[in-house]
């Protein structure tokens, strides 16, 4: 059996444009100056889509991996800090998971304010800060802590 293959030769036809809406404040209208607005996500170059969504992505599988990735250090991390209680290990692991749940009751309306590219910004800065933290924490009681602010920054890519 054999499978024929076919190829229109035809132009194709240029696809149209969604037409987004254009500014009037009058109106309530906020949009963009113009159609070919070099600020609207749709004229960005296909390298600049690309290089958002691999940094959007990596945050993404990033700050939910850091939730149980200290699981298997625990052995290590309660020799270091004297710490005989499983309880308060496993506390360290699940109080990141508390601050990843409250964080966007914060987060999400100062992004609704502040708009999400400062927000997811500060977020991170924030995440990154309190894991730099966690890692040069002095106590048991200091990395909980920590690790719950790394939590709630870590919680900006679900906003």
């Amino acid at each position: 059996m054999r499978l024929a293959r076919r190829t229109s030769r035809r132009p194709t036809e240029r696809l149209r444009r969604e037409t987004i809406p254009i500014s009037c404040l009058d109106d309530g209208i906020i949009g963009w100056d113009d159609q070919d607005d070099k600020a609207m996500p749709r004229n960005f170059p296909k390298s600049k889509k690309w290089l958002i969504v691999t940094l959007l992505s990596a945050i993404t599988m990033v700050t939910p991996f850091a939730s149980s990735i200290s699981s298997p250090a625990m052995p290590a991390i309660n020799k270091e800090f004297g710490n005989t209680n499983d309880m308060v290990a496993t506390l360290s692991v699940t109080i990141y998971l508390l601050g990843y749940a409250i964080g966007p009751l914060f987060l999400a309306p100062l992004c609704e304010t502040y708009g999400r590219k400062m927000i997811l910004g500060v977020a991170n800065a924030f995440f990154s800060i309190f894991q730099i933290g966690c890692a040069l924490a002095p106590s048991i009681t200091v990395l909980i802590v920590f690790r719950f602010f790394a939590g709630m920054g870590g919680s900006g890519c679900l906003v």
